[in-house]
């Protein structure tokens, strides 16, 4: 069965009303608009060659990312690997839409959203943390009860296939009150310090991160950038295909092991 490009983007779009966020790093919506009539749509983290190639093999007309080619100002030219990704969907007539920040603010199909559901996280306690570029991009709140962080590493990992390390803190630490941003939010670890956070999950830590970590005296549990955002697209993918009956949703791995 097939569906219109301009349909799917449409619902696509209203997903995100209440979490919309102008001021993203990304320019988010329809980035490159190509055929009109499509019967399979793939959903991908990332917007490169290789997710591209893939979605062609797959006979996609729609591949929806997370992070997208436009970000800020825009492509000022189309040279090298840029060149090199527009050629790949021009030549197979796969348009591209991308959501960045709004998909990591979500509510209920959010990456965020998504981890806190994984290791439990009450919901109904769930308070917006992580503010950035005008949206809260995580949360934070309480597991029902303490856990040890090393089982918390060990949970998650196996949801997500993905190794997770604990930076800060011992992994037998007892944790409860848990702060989540998912990909790059070591930037966070003060704030998450200052509500009352025993850990904070993210997807990388980097140097002074690190150093924030131990003079905060915080956990950090960091589970890969790209790990922690395949919950969010997968979400968007479920939630497609459960609108749009017969239509053929496929997801694409590329695992950059960051």
């Amino acid at each position: 069965m097939s569906f219109s490009c301009k349909e799917i983007v449409g619902y696509l779009d209203s997903l995100f009303t209440e979490c919309a966020c102008p001021d993203d790093y990304s320019r988010n919506g329809l980035q490159v608009q190509c055929g009109d009539e499509l019967s399979t749509v793939a959903f991908a983290v990332d917007a490169t060659s290789e997710t591209f190639s893939k979605a062609a093999e797959l006979n996609a007309g729609l591949l929806v990312c997370h992070h997208g080619i436009f970000w800020g100002n825009g492509l000022r030219s189309i040279t090298g690997i840029d060149a090199e990704r527009i050629r790949i969907l021009m030549k197979n007539d796969i348009s591209l839409y991308a959501v960045h920040l709004p998909l990591d603010a979500h509510r209920t199909i959010g990456c965020n959203a998504g981890l806190a559901d994984i290791i439990g996280l009450e919901a109904e306690a769930r308070e917006p943390f992580g503010f950035v570029r005008g949206v809260y991009a995580g949360c934070i709140g309480n597991l029902c009860q303490k856990i040890a962080a090393g089982r918390l590493a060990s949970i998650l990992g196996n949801a997500l296939n993905t190794e997770c390390r604990i930076y800060g803190c011992e992994p037998e630490r007892l944790v409860q009150r848990v702060a989540i941003v998912s990909g790059a939010g070591e930037d966070e670890i003060p704030d998450a310090a200052r509500m009352g956070a025993d850990l904070l999950i993210t997807g990388e830590l980097g140097h002074v991160g690190g150093i924030q970590a131990r003079e905060y005296g915080i956990g950090v549990l960091h589970a890969g950038h790209y790990a922690t955002e395949t919950v969010g697209p997968k979400a968007l993918m479920a939630a497609v295909s459960a609108h749009f009956n017969g239509l053929e949703c496929r997801w694409i791995d590329a695992d950059t092991k960051l």
